[in-house]
């Protein structure tokens, strides 16, 4: 009987996410018509300027220092992570800002079908398929989400490695802390969790190793933002901070 129950669900979650990715690939098509010279005002435009002036040998944090600190002219504002793969991908080739858009859009596409995927599975593990068919609908189809579809900003995926990190943290606790690392270093917008993390931690270890312990965690979040914010500290300290 439990296997029944097991297939039954697995069967519904696939026919629902299948509807629900039918819907994300034709809400998305309409806005990757959108040609990529009116996102020249948008942040995804500036990760992609940051990453070729990287390639030019300049420190993208550096440009604060020449305003006046009050007007943000777009400056360089998130973990290194971002720029330093757009600096990759111009090295693979990916020179003109019209291959970039074209790239990340399907790419940010299957983070937006990871969250939904993840939603829709959390609450199908509990019995509650119909009400996470309802949630993963919102975060498909809200106006949140079609705004970062029109924009194409980094979202999708942050909250994805969040959401990947929260589902690893009760079995998986040391690859859940790296994955919500990454998810901050894409983009730092998760970070009122991190109180909420160390507090998992103090509370789910033995009491002769709570200290060390939470501190270890604290150390495996912050690795993949300060391991790639060291050489942009030692280039220009002043700049990046």
């Amino acid at each position: 009987m439990h296997t029944l129950r097991t297939t039954y669900r697995d069967k519904t979650f696939c026919l629902l996410f299948l509807a629900l990715a039918l819907a994300g690939v034709v809400l998305n098509f309409l806005f990757w018509r959108i040609p990529p010279k009116a996102l020249l005002q948008e942040d995804t435009y500036y990760i992609w300027l940051e990453g070729k002036r990287i390639i030019s040998g300049e420190n993208p944090y550096a440009r604060v220092l020449a305003g006046n600190m009050r007007v943000n002219d777009k400056y360089a504002t998130y973990f290194p992570v971002a720029y330093l793969l757009s600096a990759l991908l111009h090295k693979l080739g990916f020179s003109r800002f019209e291959d970039w858009i074209y790239m990340w859009r399907p790419l940010s596409f299957i983070f937006q079908m990871g969250i939904v995927a993840l939603i829709l599975q959390f609450f199908s593990r509990r019995g509650l398929i119909t009400l996470g068919f309802a949630a993963a609908l919102i975060i498909l189809l809200g106006r949140w989400s079609i705004y970062i579809i029109k924009v194409q900003q980094l979202e999708f995926a942050a909250i994805f490695f969040l959401l990947f990190s929260l589902t690893l943290l009760s079995h998986r606790p040391k690859l859940s802390l790296l994955m919500f690392s990454l998810s901050l270093g894409i983009k730092q917008i998760a970070i009122f969790c991190l109180p909420l993390y160390l507090i998992y931690l103090w509370k789910q270890t033995d009491p002769d190793i709570r200290t060390r312990n939470t501190f270890l965690g604290l150390l495996i979040i912050a690795s993949i933002p300060m391991a790639t914010s060291i050489p942009f500290l030692i280039w220009n300290a002043e700049g990046f901070v």
